[in-house]
């Protein structure tokens, strides 16, 4: 419960609960709080009379009075940062988490919906901003603390995968954001970028060894292995594992979806390939 109401049922941004383009307008004759079916246009363009005293006079919530109606009354002179810090702090609270993972969702997301419009509105002045700022704050510090534990444990497990080698820059830079993936746990992620250092290392190393016979038609990476194995760059162990890492990064590519287990195999082959690449220097 927040504030005395579930607020998953009064999620007004919800196109499925009060239906698209609807906002929530304040009568500044009497106070009341309507729902209003107004899409963009401003608030104080619309025409209909308030059901409590009929007059015809509308604004926008601010974000306190926004909080107050979402959050419920409450004997506090607090600004709306530190209502909403406070009832985050409040134990028990999983609505709060879903609403912060939505906004969230939404700016990382071409965002649809009453919510999108809202958050596109209210990140247009900097109050706004500063408020919606807070509640990611406190959204990404918790996440993060609740995870710190795994970060750290995944990152010991890559002790084991520490070969001595130095590949391009451009190389590296992948293999470094695949690993980051893993860490934070983006496996789809972690595992695309695997691939992507693998194609990188291979084209390096082959150019390199066939002097500049590669075409543009060798670009596929089933090629460019079999290339690899073809001249030596891999033996059949290694060639094996890298073709592993690319199923992989296709089966990602196309819509599966990784799991913890798939990015960290991805990340362990590609990096005993890269060990073995780099070896024959």
């Amino acid at each position: 419960m927040v504030g005395g109401r579930h607020f998953r049922d009064k999620y007004f941004w919800n196109p499925d609960y009060y239906g698209p383009g609807c906002r929530l307008a304040k009568c500044t004759n009497c106070g009341t709080v309507h729902h209003v079916h107004i899409g963009d246009e401003e608030i104080s363009q619309f025409t209909d009379p308030c059901s409590q005293c009929e007059a015809v006079r509308w604004r926008e919530l601010t974000d306190d009075e926004y909080a107050e109606f979402i959050l419920g009354p409450r004997q506090t002179s607090e600004p709306l940062s530190a209502r909403l810090v406070s009832e985050l702090n409040e134990p028990g609270n999983p609505d709060w988490t879903e609403v912060q993972a939505d906004l969230l969702e939404c700016l990382e997301t071409f965002g649809e919906g009453s919510l999108a419009q809202w958050l596109r509105r209210k990140l247009k002045d900097e109050g706004s901003r500063t408020w919606i700022a807070t509640v990611l704050n406190d959204f990404y510090t918790r996440d993060l603390l609740k995870k710190v534990e795994e970060l750290v444990q995944r990152t010991m497990r890559l002790n084991a995968l520490t070969p001595e080698i130095t590949p391009e820059k451009n190389v590296a830079l992948y293999l470094r954001e695949a690993t980051r993936c893993y860490v934070f746990g983006f496996w789809d992620s972690s595992v695309a970028l695997s691939r992507a250092s693998l194609e990188m290392a291979l084209k390096n190393r082959l150019e390199s060894r066939l002097a500049g016979l590669l075409s543009r038609k060798d670009d596929d990476l089933n090629d460019l292995l079999d290339y690899a194995r073809k001249v030596g760059l891999l033996d059949d162990d290694r060639w094996q594992k890298a073709d592993n890492v690319r199923i992989n990064g296709n089966m990602v590519l196309h819509g599966t979806r990784a799991n913890e287990g798939l990015a960290w195999d991805s990340l362990r082959h590609v990096r005993v390939v890269l060990s073995r690449l780099y070896s024959r220097s």
